[in-house]
């Protein structure tokens, strides 16, 4: 049956039904288990990624003040 722009489709098997949804449900909850792995990973690079600017901004000043410059 088609109102407007909508299509609205119609099942034999109440079951269908709850497959589709319990469907829908697990794949819901395999994307938000994804979801968390990518930002536990992405919170995890970039406290990586701060840890190794201190160091290299750390370095990067212990040769700059500890340089002598020749004339």
């Amino acid at each position: 049956m088609k109102a407007g722009i909508c299509v609205v489709y119609s099942v034999q098997d109440p079951l269908l039904c709850d497959l589709l949804f319990m469907t829908k449900n697990m794949f819901n909850n395999q994307l938000m288990s994804v979801i968390n792995i990518l930002d536990t990973e992405t919170h995890e690079q970039q406290e990586s990624d701060r840890k190794c600017k201190k160091r290299v901004k750390f370095i990067f000043n212990k040769r700059v003040r500890g340089s002598r410059s020749f004339i």
